[in-house]
């Protein structure tokens, strides 16, 4: 499941961009899909930007929908991603005696008191 969904634009194209981190590697993979319908919402007419952060709402026949503000953007559901990015996730500092790992999505240290708590 996508821990987030953003606007991506280049000169030709608007895709959706999903991203999540791997649960068992540190890296985060981000798949592109190229939006072949944009409608616009009639009361807040706005073009979708890059950046904006989307909604899922559902498969419509066979169509990916994704809610901006002011518009929706479709893809088909039976399409693969164009392009698939990974992207390192470095351990956050911590102190060097505190022993770290990768664990379930997420950098966890080790405290005495606690035991596996996430790194902030």
């Amino acid at each position: 499941m996508p821990d987030k969904a953003v606007v991506h634009v280049e000169r030709t194209a608007v895709y959706v961009a999903l991203s999540y981190c791997d649960y068992s590697d540190p890296r985060e993979i981000t798949a592109y899909w190229r939006v072949s319908k944009t409608v616009r919402d009639p009361y807040r007419p706005r073009f979708p930007q890059h950046g904006d952060m989307l909604r899922k709402t559902d498969c419509v026949g066979g169509m990916m929908h994704y809610f901006g503000d002011g518009y929706s953007l479709y893809f088909p559901s039976n399409m693969r991603a164009e392009r698939i990015e990974t992207r390192e996730v470095p351990c956050p500092k911590v102190r060097k005696s505190v022993e770290t790992r990768y664990h379930n999505g997420r950098w966890e240290k080790y405290l005495k008191t606690s035991g596996w708590v996430d790194v902030e």
